[in-house]
């Protein structure tokens, strides 16, 4: 094999390996963005969940 030949395989890899990269960086975008959303559907269930329990114990208070 020449140094061409190696310098264009090399060149190859390298390409692979950089698109192989941006894959993976917006793979991982993606999947921090659903994070987050599941992330903020948790916390407001949370925050009904609280909401209506505070309001059943200060309805059984009240006909206690």
């Amino acid at each position: 094999m020449t140094s061409t030949e190696r310098l264009n395989k090399s060149s190859e890899g390298i390409k692979d390996s950089s698109r192989t990269m941006l894959e993976t960086e917006d793979l991982g975008v993606t999947i921090l963005q659903d994070l987050h959303s599941q992330r903020q559907a948790l916390l407001h269930a949370h925050h009904t969940v609280t909401n209506y329990l505070s309001c059943f114990n200060l309805f059984c208070v009240f006909f206690e």
